[in-house]
């Protein structure tokens, strides 16, 4: 089972949703918990996808997930301390835009993936196109492994996000990096 933590403010449950409902139309069994009702893991065993949604105030679970997003700005010792229990086969998604983010992270092993309209962020976004179907040109600028070593090299592809236009870029860009990190082919994300 992939777990993937989402930590950060309210835009983490727009995260949660986008990455939920797109794996869902992937065919694989996904299950979504706020880390309030998250227990233990053994309770989930039928799934191929955990998504905890992380209040970064109740720093409660300390988990080790095979990818986290960052969305908080403001709580750098918890994120810290899930930061420290990704290795080197796990994978962390942050926002590029935020310089103070990566200066309050210390240690990182995991895969860095990240996202955002900076031109040194992995993933980033060509153009927005507005039209019946809002759909967004979504551009690999560095290339990287999935989490089954897939190789994702550099690309561009749409994504409809009808169901999604009312999010920041950043929640649907943090999405996709998430289901593509999980293997998932871009052919079943793309337009």
């Amino acid at each position: 089972m992939i777990k993937i933590g989402i930590i950060g403010d309210g835009a983490s449950v727009y995260i949660e949703k986008i990455i939920f409902t797109l794996l869902s139309l992937t065919g694989l069994k996904v299950h979504s918990v706020l880390d309030s009702d998250y227990g233990e893991l053994g309770q989930y065993p039928s799934y191929d996808v955990l998504i905890v949604n992380i209040d970064p105030i109740r720093a409660e679970i300390i988990e080790k997930f095979n990818v986290l997003v960052l969305n908080a700005e403001n709580n750098y010792v918890y994120q810290n301390k899930l930061v420290s229990c990704l290795g080197e086969d796990d994978f962390l998604v942050l926002n590029a835009d935020q310089k103070d983010v990566f200066n309050n992270i210390s240690a990182i092993k995991a895969n860095l993936i990240t996202c955002g309209f900076n031109q040194k962020a992995c993933i980033t976004t060509s153009s927005i196109i507005n039209s019946e179907y809002d759909t967004v040109l979504v551009c690999i600028q560095r290339a990287f492994k999935s989490i089954n070593n897939k190789y994702i090299g550099q690309q561009e592809f749409s994504v409809n996000i009808t169901s999604f236009k009312d999010n920041s870029i950043f929640n649907i860009l943090s999405a996709i990096a998430c289901i593509l990190i999980c293997g998932v082919e871009i052919d079943s994300i793309s337009d």
